[in-house]
């Protein structure tokens, strides 16, 4: 069997420090990959940027690069680190259970009494839409949160985009969710109600336990555009995730930076406010016969440069 690797970059964390007198203050919050994140401690503050990702599939190999601005007054110095996930295709059954409706909100939305300024709620039980602007790019999408149940479980995400002639919609689920139906409600207006039949007009509605479903819908012509987004989820188990022959050997390579012991990547040069850094990793599969998907998770986390932070916070030692 041909070995195969998709890509997959669900999740970027970035996180800032502050030390100064005789406190530390930490702060940490979460964003959809490529979706820009500030975070203000004193005077640090960093932003992620552009996310470039190419695979060849004859040498199995790929690379992806995320970019991380310094958007504060100070200069800082950054550590990062990338976790894996391989989730292998074909084997076993896949069999899934139970089922629920699962809606594309904020992240902030944890529970059904809850509203956001970007996704209130509309109708009865958990319906809710969002109010999206055309300041997106399929660079940086406006992501949503695919949240199942009364509680909002993270299921996957939901990300919007548009360019000059198209509005871009493309369901991602995590882990083993699958999904059997979706449907996506575009409008000048909030739209005014659930019914039984699902939201229009456009609707995908016999799928087969897909973990990613996408629509290609003109862009209107206003600027303030109202969507509501839901899909049909379940929990399933086998099939995808029972690997066809040996879990492969990832190989990775990052450039630029120096790999700590403790699983980090550090780059100890100043990054001086509104500079930019690239972090580039390549990774290679060898050996054995397999067909899956490859994701990528990625962290990041800024120390202001002076005063010796580094070692303070992160315990470590540049070498420069």
């Amino acid at each position: 069997m041909r070995k195969h690797i998709l890509t997959s970059f669900l999740l970027l964390v970035l996180l800032g420090f502050l030390i100064g007198g005789a406190g530390m203050a930490y702060f940490t919050d979460k964003t959809s990959a490529g979706t820009p994140a500030q975070f203000v401690i004193g005077t640090v503050e960093i932003a992620g940027g552009d996310i470039v990702q190419s695979f060849d599939e004859e040498e199995n190999c790929g690379t992806v690069k995320w970019t991380i601005t310094n958007t504060g007054t100070k200069a800082v110095k950054l550590r990062a680190k990338i976790n894996h996930e391989l989730q292998g295709n074909g084997g076993g059954e896949l069999v899934c259970t139970g089922g629920d409706t699962a809606w594309a909100v904020d992240y902030s939305i944890v529970d059904k009494d809850q509203q956001s300024d970007i996704s209130p709620r509309f109708g009865g039980g958990n319906a809710r839409y969002n109010i999206y602007n055309k300041g997106y790019t399929v660079d940086a999408p406006f992501s949503l949160k695919l949240g199942a149940g009364s509680n909002y479980e993270n299921t996957g995400t939901v990300y919007v985009w548009n360019d000059t002639e198209n509005l871009c919609v493309k369901y991602m689920t995590m882990g083993n969710w699958r999904m059997t139906k979706t449907h996506v409600y575009v409008g000048a207006t909030a739209p005014e109600s659930n019914s039984a039949q699902g939201l229009g007009p456009y609707k995908h509605e016999s799928l087969n336990n897909v973990q990613m479903d996408a629509y290609t819908i003109p862009l209107p012509s206003y600027d303030e555009i109202y969507i509501a987004a839901k899909a049909d989820v379940k929990s399933c188990t086998g099939g995808s995730t029972d690997y066809t022959d040996v879990e492969p050997e990832i190989v990775t390579t990052v450039s630029g930076w120096t790999e700590g012991s403790d699983g980090y990547y550090y780059f100890c040069s100043p990054v001086a406010a509104n500079q930019t850094v690239d972090f580039e990793m390549s990774f290679c599969e060898i050996g054995g016969s397999w067909s899956g998907e490859y994701s990528v998770y990625f962290e990041a986390e800024a120390v202001q440069a002076s005063n010796n932070a580094i070692v303070s916070v992160w315990g470590y030692t540049c070498s420069e």
